[in-house]
């Protein structure tokens, strides 16, 4: 078994996953904010 400072090449893997997935749901909420707050805003200005 491969070991980077002493983890495995498994463990180091599944760590990139979680890190992975939780990055991208962060930019998920982060986009479904900054959308809805966009187009709350052209509501209220009746730009739509």
């Amino acid at each position: 078994m491969h070991t980077i400072s002493g983890y495995t090449l498994a463990e180091i893997a599944s760590l990139i996953g979680i890190l992975t997935a939780a990055f991208s749901f962060v930019i998920w909420i982060f986009k479904r904010l900054v959308m809805d707050r966009l187009s709350w805003d052209m509501r209220t200005l009746n730009v739509v």
